[in-house]
């Protein structure tokens, strides 16, 4: 009922201010290959059917120099308690991936309101567009291994979710410096023992630069907060990410990136790394767009444990988008991606996990009024 009433809502207001709804959805086919864990235990080979994306987004114009900038997330499941089932969020938290005021003065703009957090660099870009297939480790990508057997509680840190907050932003031609500081949660509820929980006290806040040199477009941002996600404990986060896009050629298309998230527990005064670089190439030929990507990660644990030792990443992803000329709305992709994980951790029953994958799918984005 609340999705239904937030749609009617804000449906009514893009039709006044004349704005387009744009659509975008995912659909994949992933067959996920047997490998084993570190106990040298399989994990079985599965092979199943994903909504991927399903975003519902439009900008309304109020005026000359404001905007309400929305997008609903469509496709929204968090795991039972039990975690063997998925149940439906149907919460603002969740369900509003973003909806803000924004409001031009000159060469400034300001922002309110549940914000895009400019964190994560281009490839937060591609995921949030439904363009990305594997994630760096830094921006969250696990690979198909499950998270109790690779990874402990403070180490690998993903970038932040959107939410509610502030931004101010300055052109000077090509270049945009914002500044944003955000809520560390969307959610305003305490904890089991009645206290205030610590991430509703503090804010996370960065500032990111996006621009071009010749063509060739450039992104930079550093983030810093203290999500204090782990029971017990305060702990400061960072976000860094650097990289360059741009085409040569005509035909090519190549991104470069560097991420690195630092992760301190204040009580211990030691600090968890997750860093990860790629560099990907599109070649583009009429309506193919064969792709391959390179990924190098690593990720330190300050308290390395037998079972959940640090480890480094090799991965790579070869594929094929097809984009038919008739029908440029819809575009369909053929991907095999592979990672390795090799643990310095002494003990191990299995020092190193393999991890592969196919996926085949189709993605459509549109204005779906039309």
């Amino acid at each position: 009922m609340k999705k239904a009433l937030v749609l009617a809502a804000v449906f009514a207001v893009s039709a006044s201010a004349s704005a387009a709804v744009k659509l975008g959805v995912r659909s994949d086919y992933m067959n996920t290959m047997k490998t084993k864990d570190t106990s040298d235990a399989d994990i079985y080979a599965k092979s199943q059917f994903v909504a991927s994306y399903a975003r519902l987004s439009w900008d309304a114009k109020l005026g000359s120099s404001s905007e309400v900038k929305t997008a609903f997330n469509l496709r929204n499941y968090e795991s039972m308690a039990s975690g063997t089932s998925l149940k439906a969020v149907t919460t603002p938290e969740s369900f509003v991936e973003y909806m803000y005021l924004a409001k031009k003065m000159n060469d400034w703009e300001f922002t309110a309101g549940k914000i895009e957090i400019a964190a994560g660099g281009f490839e937060s870009d591609a995921d949030n567009a439904g363009d990305n297939y594997v994630a760096t480790l830094a921006n969250g990508g696990l690979g198909g291994i499950p998270l109790a057997t690779q990874i402990s509680g403070s180490g690998v840190v993903a970038t932040p979710d959107n939410s509610s907050g502030l931004g101010v932003g300055y052109a000077m031609g090509d270049h945009k410096f914002v500044f944003q500081t955000m809520n560390q949660t969307n959610s305003a509820y305490v904890n089991t023992t009645g206290t205030d929980r610590a991430e509703l006290k503090r804010h996370n806040y960065g500032l990111d630069y996006r621009g071009a040199f010749g063509g060739v477009a450039l992104n930079a941002a550093y983030y810093v907060g203290a999500s204090d996600t782990i029971a017990g404990t305060n702990t400061t986060e960072t976000y860094t990410n650097l990289g360059v896009m741009g085409d040569f050629a005509d035909d090519f298309h190549y991104t470069v990136e560097y991420l690195v998230n630092k992760s301190k527990t204040d009580d211990t005064d030691k600090t968890s790394t997750t860093s990860s670089v790629y560099g990907q190439l599109k070649y583009t030929t009429g309506m193919w767009t064969p792709l391959a990507r390179y990924e190098s990660s690593e990720n330190k644990i300050a308290d390395d444990e037998a079972s959940t030792g640090s480890f480094k990443r090799t991965a790579f992803t070869v594929g094929l988008e097809i984009k038919p000329v008739s029908d440029e709305n819809f575009r369909y992709h053929l991907v095999y991606a592979s990672t390795a994980d090799k643990y310095g951790k002494a003990g191990l029953a299995n020092d190193k996990i393999n991890w592969s994958q196919v996926i085949a799918g189709i993605k459509y984005e549109g204005d779906f009024l039309k």
